[in-house]
């Protein structure tokens, strides 16, 4: 009778200590190098999934899993800017989860990527101060399904070598905070 009570109880504290963990769903997706699409599932994160070709890939499509902060981090700069062909970015509405750019995250990795044409990012419902900063110089199309809000200063300083926006989707957008489409 102890062992069994003995077991149960270790049981039950193995779930509780496991219900304290997120575990993320692994990432899946697409991307388009030389004209062929390439599926990746289960990937634990985005430089797993596309390290190796990231400099050869013109599409990425990310429909899958979760998007983590740490894979918005490792977007940034140089990451970034090794993407030297990609021209269009989406992350689908079918994903588990999608991280939050965070308020402040100046110069996001959409400034760095050199020909970044098509963004889409869904789940995200509030766009914080400066995600957006000075990003327009080859941006033309930016969709974000499902923001809500946007708050100050998240689209700024949008002049002088930037590209005219040709289309930028918000419809769930209710609210607009100041300094945004400004120079």
């Amino acid at each position: 009778m102890k062992r069994i009570f003995l077991s149960l109880a270790l049981g039950l504290c193995c779930l509780l200590a496991l219900s304290h963990f997120t575990w993320a769903a692994g990432l899946g997706g697409s991307y388009t190098k030389n004209g062929a699409e390439t599926p990746f599932t289960n990937k634990a994160s985005l430089q797993e999934a596309v390290d190796g070709v990231k400099s050869e890939i013109t599409k990425l499509v990310l429909n899958a899993g979760d998007l983590t902060s740490a894979d918005w981090t490792w977007l940034k700069g140089e990451t970034a800017k090794a993407f030297a062909r990609l021209e269009e970015f989406e992350v689908a509405t079918t994903m588990t989860s999608v991280a939050p750019l965070e308020k402040g995250e100046y110069n996001t990795s959409f400034y760095d990527f050199p020909k970044l044409k098509k963004l889409t990012v869904a789940k995200i419902t509030t766009l914080s101060e400066g995600v957006f900063k000075n990003v327009l110089r080859s941006l033309e199309e930016i969709s974000l399904p499902d923001v809500q809000e946007i708050k100050v200063s998240v689209f700024c300083y949008v002049g002088g070598n930037a590209t005219p926006l040709k289309k930028l989707s918000m419809p769930r957008c209710k609210k607009i905070g100041d300094l945004n489409f400004t120079e």
